[in-house]
């Protein structure tokens, strides 16, 4: 997932090191250490849809 959020970026003329923020919404908080390890800010909400199990929102400048 976070390999794709990578690609995303790189479409937008954009990087990791221009994030705003980051939301990431866990549907298990048992998955919470693993995630953290990753990324410091998580939260547990409904996701979309029970098949889901992570939900991220990203927020990043263009490249100047």
């Amino acid at each position: 997932m976070l390999k794709q959020v990578d690609e995303l970026l790189v479409e937008v003329e954009s990087d990791k090191s221009h994030n705003l923020s980051a939301n990431i919404w866990l549907s298990n908080m048992e998955d919470f250490e693993g995630a953290n390890g990753v990324w410091d800010a998580c939260g547990k909400s409904k996701l979309t849809t029970n098949d889901l199990l992570v939900e991220v929102i990203i927020v990043a400048a263009k490249r100047s």
